[in-house]
């Protein structure tokens, strides 16, 4: 922004104002940039972070201030967000220039850490030129971007109190960090050859490589088919070449990976365009500062070079795709590398691995290499992953880059710890009107996930200074998160129901705070009346919800055994519609499952053995994908379902959904006031459709589109019954790119609004924000209630 022609006349005139800037404005280079600003324009005073945000005291010239403040609005630093600027008199003070004082403890705790942040063009340009002083530095930062929330140990946002405290600041990195006109003018992560952290190749227990010939060590063992540990900005990952089909098949065995795919790392853009299609949005996100994992189409024809191994992401038509964003990453590539998996480095089920000497003792047997260095990870973050749908990025795990930025919720709230659920969780602290997201913590069902949930509770209570009064959980009887107290003994703990958590958790994301018809699909969650919900309908607002509508309920034949087997569901939802006649059918599921094992699931399911009830919408997509032969076991979470959407992409998508003549006749079957489709008519079209030869593809798009309908009337009739106008949509099987976007233009077209997620998941990562939500709510009597609203 210029600063000339500030007209002269009014610049007599002194006046002095003090200006609060509120957001994500401390560890950001905000101080500094206000610092620049006032010396430029002739104004004096004096800038500090406080609880608040940060505080100016600016004197000088009318028309300078005012050129100050619209700067501060307009141009903010890069990785700032201001969420509102205060501004009022001040009294005359004799200052001697601009300084910038000392935070102290007390003046930021509680204020918004940032997120870690992608190597910005600057810092990768000095990188490249060898005359640089930096030149090939793997930590090369600026107040632009490098670490934040993953190496901050406490605040103040200084050095002392991040990981960097281990290396003190060379006399040349010092005088930038004290030179205003510089760019990295008190930015803490400052460092260089000389003064900052190392680089070394371990093979097995000992270092054999140090610093440059470390990294080049590593990309040749990596053009040689050698998988490499690799430790990122908040955590280890597993590295392999992508083309390499042998080195992927193997890096999958010792993964245990099954199907799941990888995600892979290109060089830059136009590598990322000769593999798979990337539109203007997609691309945007591709470069942002936080640099996700973004699910782009493979192209159907990728050039020659850039062909990927099969075995990156087996039978899948997307593929994960992200681009380097720690400095390390840029010198992998730099040297010739073509484009590599980049999987987190842990055990099934268990946090991402981000200590040297976990990495060293537990993935010596699955990489050839180890390329660590000796900064610490204070709280290790996976990679953020999401994908474009709708003309909207949609976060599906949301962690580096984002974690642990706020949402709005509500002021004058007790402060409130939300816990989340056992799988994919999060968990959400809530002070001031701001919920704060933990990043993504995963599975709770071992003792590594159970300490690094403590971990990340202790840690963000302790940066956003919160001393939680209410405690939310799910309902769910033996969830694990009802019993993670013990940290904060004087809490009151309260349990909220798992769908209805799921919708608010919407309601929130979107700043709403009416009622709404909630639709909130997904596999598992503890209904009230003691089955498993998930296809279900609620009438809710932020404090109390009916049950309106769901799916019929049929057994889940081995219970949670039936999560990992799909063909489980297939055959319960089959004898649900055929009965004994079932055994007559020709369907592909009883080609890939033998006869005598589905009797045995029949006779479990007649006397009631471990079947117990669902409704889950999540288990009647693995029904179908298991009676049409698409996924008969669940390798990864989710893969029957995802195999059916990816089925379907493959047909036009303006098919034609099955009649819903008998599942919705006129007079909709009702129990105790609640509408219950009949969804028998569904899976005996489908069978006829598959006895009929007809293509799988074409019956997963019917599918789709018929369970679009199905619910788009039933939220038609509900708003005309109740004068609504509203929906929300949340739930995991909201990731469903063709539900989601189906199901949303269907309800606009029956004159609803409809709220979806998009920077919080749909999926139980976004369980706490709800949570959350419905404990602000309620917490005048600190009571859940399930009654209409």
């Amino acid at each position: 922004m210029s600063f000339d022609a500030i007209p002269s006349q009014y610049e007599s005139e002194t006046v002095s104002e003090k200006i609060i800037v509120k957001g994500m404005v401390q560890g950001v280079g905000f101080r500094p940039f206000v610092h620049n600003n006032a010396k430029r324009l002739g104004l004096t005073g004096k800038v500090k972070n406080t609880r608040e945000g940060v505080e100016i005291i600016i004197q000088g010239g009318k028309s300078a201030i005012t050129l100050f403040k619209k700067c501060l609005s307009d141009a903010p630093p890069k990785l700032s967000g201001i969420t509102e600027i205060l501004v009022e008199p001040f009294h005359l003070q004799d200052f001697d220039g601009f300084t910038i004082e000392t935070s102290t403890e007390n003046q930021t705790r509680g204020t918004m850490v940032p997120p870690d942040a992608s190597v910005c063009d600057s810092c990768l340009s000095e990188m490249g030129n060898p005359e640089n002083r930096r030149s090939a530095y793997p930590f090369i930062t600026c107040t632009d971007c490098g670490p934040r929330f993953s190496i901050i140990k406490d605040i103040p946002f200084d050095r002392i109190n991040t990981t960097m405290d281990s290396f003190p600041m060379c006399k040349e990195c010092s005088s930038e960090y004290g030179n205003p006109g510089d760019r990295r003018f008190h930015a803490q992560t400052i460092c260089c050859h000389v003064c900052g952290p190392k680089v070394f190749l371990y093979h097995g227990k000992e270092p054999e490589l140090s610093d440059r010939h470390a990294i080049e060590a590593a990309v040749s063992m990596l053009q040689n088919g050698k998988i490499v540990a690799l430790k990122g900005i908040g955590g280890f990952h597993l590295a392999a070449d992508a083309t390499n089909q042998e080195t992927v098949s193997r890096l999958r065995h010792l993964k245990a990976r099954g199907d799941k795919p990888f995600a892979v790392m290109a060089a830059s853009l136009d590598a990322v365009r000769s593999f798979a299609e990337v539109g203007e949005g997609e691309a945007g996100v591709l470069m942002s500062s936080a640099r996700p994992v973004v699910i782009l189409k493979k192209k159907k024809t990728p050039e020659k070079e850039w062909k990927i191994a099969e075995d990156v992401a087996p039978g899948n038509p997307m593929i994960g795709v992200m681009l380097p964003y720690a400095p390390l990453h840029a010198l992998l590539f730099k040297k010739n590398q073509t484009i590599l998996v980049m999987t987190s480095a842990n055990r099934k089920g268990e946090p991402i691995i981000c200590k040297n000497q976990d990495a060293i003792a537990s993935l010596s047997g699955m990489a050839d290499g180890i390329l660590l260095h000796d900064r610490d990870i204070h709280m290790r973050s996976d990679d953020s992953v999401g994908r474009w749908i709708d003309d909207r990025f949609r976060l599906i795990r949301r962690s580096r880059g984002y974690a642990p930025m706020p949402v709005s919720m509500i002021n004058d709230t007790p402060q409130i710890l939300a816990t989340g659920g056992i799988m994919k969780n999060t968990l959400c602290m809530v002070k001031c009107g701001s919920a704060f997201l933990s990043q993504h913590i995963g599975d709770l069902e071992t003792p590594s996930g159970l300490e690094f949930f403590h971990e990340t509770a202790c840690h963000m209570r302790r940066l956003i200074d919160a001393n939680p009064s209410l405690m939310v959980n799910d309902s769910h009887p033996d969830y694990i998160t009802s019993g993670l107290g013990k940290s904060f003994p004087h809490a009151e703990a309260i349990t909220v129901q798992h769908h209805h958590a799921h919708i608010v958790s919407c309601m929130v994301e979107n700043g709403y705070n009416g009622d709404v018809i909630g639709l909130a699909f997904d596999g598992t969650g503890y209904g009230d009346d003691g089955t498993i919900w998930g296809g279900e309908v609620l009438i809710a607002s932020r404090k109390q919800y009916i049950r309106a509508a769901h799916l019929e309920t049929v057994p889940m034949p081995g219970g949670s055994a039936a999560v990992k087997e799909p063909w489980r569901m297939g055959i319960s939802w089959l004898y649900n519609t055929f009965g004994d006649d079932m055994w007559n059918l020709d369907v592909p599921i009883f080609k890939k499952t033998g006869i005598s094992e589905a009797k045995t699931l029949v006779h479990m399911m007649k006397r009631k053995i471990n079947s117990p009830l669902t409704s889950s919408m999540g288990r009647l997509f693995d029904a179908v994908s298991a009676i049409i032969g698409l996924c008969q076991m669940n390798t990864f979470d989710g893969q029957a379902a995802m195999a059916l959407e990816m089925c379907a992409l493959n047909a036009p998508w303006d098919i034609p959904g099955y009649s819903m003549d008998e599942v919705l006749p006129d007079k909709i079957h009702e129990a105790d006031g609640i509408i219950i489709p009949d969804m028998k008519p569904l899976i005996r079209a489908i069978v006829s459709d598959l006895e009929s030869h007809v293509d799988k593809e074409i019956i997963s798009a019917r599918f789709h589109n018929t369970v679009i309908n199905i619910f788009a009337e039933i939220s038609s009739r509900l708003a005309e019954q109740t004068g609504m106008s509203v929906a929300a949509l949340s739930g995991g099987v909201f990731q469903n790119a063709w539900l989601l976007s189906g199901l949303s233009k269907a309800l606009s077209e029956k004159n609803l609004t409809v709220l979806t997620h998009s920077i919080v998941p749909t999926n139980d990562g976004g369980l706490s924000l709800g949570q959350a939500g419905i404990a602000a709510a309620t917490c005048q009597n600190h009571l859940v209630k399930k009654v209409k609203p």
